[in-house]
């Protein structure tokens, strides 16, 4: 099993797990945040499955989106045009600096 760890500003950390040896570029991972807050991140990954992007839906209402391996913000998701505090990407800025993950 592989651990999958997101967190957002404000201090919510979410963690899931998920099969490492699943095949499919496209995986749904179950996270929990505390005892009240539960969500999924939509994991999208590329070729190698080591280079992709990840969408996270809290139910809490919480959204967020990230990049991991080579990968840009821009490249997976676009030109962004409004940036709020919770839509940060986690693991790299919209200008395409890594920041931590």
């Amino acid at each position: 099993m592989g651990e999958f760890w997101v967190a957002f500003p404000g201090s919510i950390r979410c963690a899931g797990t998920w099969s490492v040896r699943d095949p499919n570029p496209t995986i749904v991972i179950p996270v929990t945040c505390g005892a009240r807050v539960r969500g999924e991140a939509i994991v999208t990954r590329q070729a190698g499955l080591m280079t992709g992007s990840a969408l996270v839906a809290l139910s809490n209402g919480r959204r967020g989106q990230f990049v991991f391996g080579d990968l840009t913000y821009n490249q997976a998701f676009g030109q962004v045009r409004m940036q709020t505090r919770s839509w940060i990407p986690i693991g790299e800025s919209p200008d395409g600096t890594r920041v931590g993950c």
